[in-house]
């Protein structure tokens, strides 16, 4: 390997999410999609959004500096060194097997081998590609002899593979000895290569050197590397070619029936044959290390986990890898083994790689073609294997499904009560499923169940609502447990008042907490009714921003804006005219900063939509003429009259009471029962609304997600008003990220507009110099995220009449 050679293999085996994450930066890296990590550019130049810089598998890129770059530019970048400098330093931090030919010019072996695990790996290297070559000439014969007639294996294959001829120990020593030391070697070298048996500190036999021996010593001749996820050989594994392995004395006694060994210090932390395929985007899991080896030389992409057993650090270096997808097929050797084994690993995939699409062979698909994917190629051929390969694995959930089935199967039919067990496991498992995969696996749960057990959907309904019952027991037993325990503790102290004070307070708040709706299953029938009854989003009344803005329905929209830009004035003007849109619903508007009395005045003077007393100014003047109750001008009372019908109807309500958000949920659910539909309700604006605890931060969380529940239980669109944070208010023009103090609003919403006045960020000089009447603005509305539609982006701009308190669209006639 030389210097340019050993630079490939650096951008081979790592990815640039994994240097960026060993480097002194933080970035703030953050998935987005399945390709990519977003946060703030490596450069270190500021970011509004702190999403402008993309990381890819082997490369980044920043929308905002553009900037962009492999592995060793980040190194560069980050540490600002040179291009040798980075590599040594990619090559101390991931791949010290390297590091002796990383030298310009190098040849294959250089002088001056490292020391410690670097030289470990080198020479182990160098062994391997000895053992290859020794595989096919006399000494390897009856290890080909093994590969080839027993396991079935092609030559030509074979030959593409890392499997070996190992040397005996002694032979293997003296022909490393002879490769790499001259008159120039160091004694360390020679005797780490030589090894050899030394007493330590408490007087114990240690083994000092390059391990070679086995815990079963040198009796195994088949071998193959262990390498961990950047190609370095930690050991080698070591087979047996006798099929029912080979009998072995260990410490004065035989041991029969060995078929496996390693060396010691083999580290088996990363999945086998991971190395291969970290920017693969689909692998095939197995159990076993050949079958792994050999299936990768057939162009199957192929990873193996020793005895089917996978641990989370075995997840570690696939976290890091571009992996999307992975099959898993086990060993078909019983329910205690390769089966039990399938259901844990994927309940650890779940667990830990949930962005991982996840398939199973199930282990008794195999049948009697063989016990693994190795022995079904065998007895099968490629052709058969490459075929099974596409048609035999199912989704995890369509395998949970019959692995339940399967236990609860009995000759003769279930009883009810058995059905209604079986169902149970069912509906417990399909709820704890992510959306589209819970919808697809009862789906196929009441297809399997409706043709072999006559089940209905009625029968899951109740199983749903019988499980439902018993876990809100089993919480309800637990929470009275507690609290009998703390009144107790408090009675001998002699406080029996306030042990029966606990008890009252706890036993409610246990009942108002655990009682809940039960699961609510539905057939496909089910899901086209309400397609059928789902209504469309509501228009604005504004025709610009309808051509590129929906209200969305059950669901949170937020209006944001700084402070004095017209937020209200705008939700105000929105609700309005949402309320004539819709003659058939209702629309509230929920106020927490302003009386009712003085947002139905707002009200009449944009219905007005002109100066009825120029001296006065309107609000002041509509103050005047609603409270001295007169009657005499005849455009205040066409307006009056219109509003009365818009309330009386049950239109438009304005609800000033301070409502906490626990309250407004229930009340938003009252509302939909009576009588009329509520097509919107406003909030002005969440940062106001009270709730549990004194912390801002955890009401707007609080608020938002009760808000949002309301909105997903009632059908209504629910509109919050809400102000950027200081970051945001000091920008020109705030962005998404500055919403608020916790990003919960922007989490929940599908929608979010921000409200800009412009002429709030310029003088009275600017203004006049301009030739901008004082009265009126320009209000900028801005799609800052928008799920269904998009338009991100785009931004439209309305008038803004402030003494009329009415914002026009200058593409329509006034109101």
């Amino acid at each position: 390997m030389d210097y340019k050679q050993v630079t490939e293999e650096l951008k081979r085996s790592l990815t640039v999410a994994e240097v960026i994450e060993k480097l002194p930066v933080s970035l703030g890296l953050k998935p987005r999609g399945t390709d990519r990590l977003v946060g703030n550019c490596i450069t270190g130049h500021s970011s509004s959004s702190g999403t402008c810089f993309h990381v890819f598998s082997d490369y980044y890129h920043c929308k905002s500096c553009f900037t962009s770059g492999d592995i060793f530019q980040a190194v560069i970048t980050a540490k600002g060194c040179s291009f040798a400098e980075a590599k040594s330093w990619l090559i101390d931090e991931f791949r010290t097997d390297l590091a002796r030919y990383n030298k310009g010019g190098g040849s294959e072996t250089p002088k001056g081998l490292p020391t410690g695990y670097a030289l470990k790996g080198i020479l182990l290297e160098e062994l391997v590609n000895r053992g290859k070559q020794l595989l096919y000439q006399e000494e390897g014969k009856e290890v080909l002899e093994y590969l080839t007639k027993s396991r079935g294996y092609e030559l030509e294959t074979l030959k593409k593979t890392e499997f070996i001829y190992l040397p005996p120990e002694e032979e293997a020593r003296a022909y490393l000895l002879e490769k790499f030391c001259d008159t120039d070697t160091s004694e360390e070298v020679r005797k780490y290569i030589k090894g050899g048996w030394e007493r330590d500190g408490n007087g114990k036999n240690q083994f000092k050197g390059l391990p070679l021996a086995g815990f079963y010593g040198d009796n195994f001749r088949l071998a193959f590397p262990y390498r961990n996820s950047y190609g370095t050989i930690t050991g080698l594994l070591k087979r047996a070619t006798a099929p029912t392995g080979v009998s072995v004395t260990r410490n004065g006694k035989e041991v029969n029936g060995v078929r496996w060994d390693s060396t010691p210090g083999t580290s088996k932390e990363d999945l086998f044959n991971l190395y291969r395929y970290r920017k693969e985007e689909e692998l095939l899991l197995v159990e076993g290390y050949p079958d792994a080896l050999y299936f990768a030389a057939l162009g199957i992409p192929t990873v193996a986990v020793g005895q089917g057993q996978l641990s989370r650090k075995h997840l570690d270096a696939l976290r890091h890898s571009s992996v999307k997808r992975l099959t898993i097929s086990l060993d078909n050797d019983g329910k205690d083994r390769g089966e039990s084994y399938t259901a844990k690993a994927i309940e650890l995939l779940r667990e830990q790689a949930k962005g991982l699409t996840v398939n199973v062979i199930p282990p008794k698909e195999l049948g009697e073609a063989g016990k693994d994917l190795d022995e079904f190629y065998r007895n099968q051929g490629e052709e058969a294997l490459r075929a099974f390969l596409e048609e035999a694995p199912v989704p995890f959930y369509l395998y949970k499904l019959q692995e339940i089935t399967d236990k609860h199967e009995r000759e003769g039919g279930l009883s009810h009560k058995q059905v209604s067990n079986y169902l149970e496991e069912l509906v417990e498992y399909g709820t704890s499923l992510p959306g589209m995969e819970k919808g697809r696996f009862f789906k196929a749960a009441e297809e399997y169940t409706k043709g072999a057990l006559g089940v209905t959907g009625a029968d899951f309904i109740e199983a749903a609502n019988s499980l439902h019952e018993r876990k809100e027991g089993e919480q309800l037993q637990t929470k009275l447990s507690r609290l009998q325990t703390e009144a107790k503790k408090l009675q001998e102290e002699g406080s029996p008042l306030e042990a029966l004070e606990l008890l009252e307070k706890g036993v409610e708040e246990a009942r108002r907490k655990i009682v809940g709706k039960p699961v609510e299953l539905h057939s496909w029938e089910d899901i086209i009714e309400d397609f059928t009854r789902e209504e469309d989003a509501l228009t604005t009344g504004y025709a610009s921003l309808d051509k590129w803005v929906r209200i969305p329905r059950a669901v949170n929209t937020v209006i944001a804006g700084k402070p004095s830009h017209g937020k209200t004035t705008f939700m105000l003007n929105l609700c309005y005219r949402m309320a004539k849109e819709y003659p058939g619903e209702s629309f509230f508007y929920f106020s927490y900063e302003e009386p009712r009395a003085k947002l139905y005045t707002k009200l009449i003077s944009l219905m007005i939509a002109e100066q009825v007393n120029p001296s006065q100014g309107n609000l002041e003047y509509l103050r005047y003429y609603l409270r001295e109750q007169r009657k005499d001008n005849d455009k205040i009372e066409r307006a009056k009259k219109k509003l009365e019908e818009l309330v009386d109807t049950g239109r438009l309500q304005i609800l000033s009471t301070p409502y906490t958000y626990e309250e407004a949920r229930p009340i938003i659910t009252q509302l939909k029962g009576l009588g009329r539909p509520v097509g919107a309700c406003f909030f002005d604006y969440i940062q106001k609304i009270p709730g549990e605890g004194k912390d801002i931060r955890n009401r707007i969380v609080g608020a938002s997600g009760e808000l949002l529940k309301a909105a997903n239980e009632s059908g209504a669109a629910v509109v919050l008003g809400s102000q950027f944070n200081r970051a945001g208010a000091d920008k020109k023009e705030p962005q998404l990220s500055d919403l608020n103090e916790s990003s919960s609003i922007e989490q929940d919403a599908s929608l979010v507009l921000s409200v800009h006045n412009f002429s709030m960020d310029i003088t009275e000089d600017e203004r006049e110099s301009s030739g901008q009447a004082p009265e009126e603005y320009e209000l900028k509305i801005k799609v800052l995220k928008q799920r269904e539609r998009g338009n991100v982006g785009r931004s439209v701009t309305l008038d803004f009449n402030a003494p009329l308190q009415l914002i026009t669209d200058p593409t329509e006639d006034n109101l």
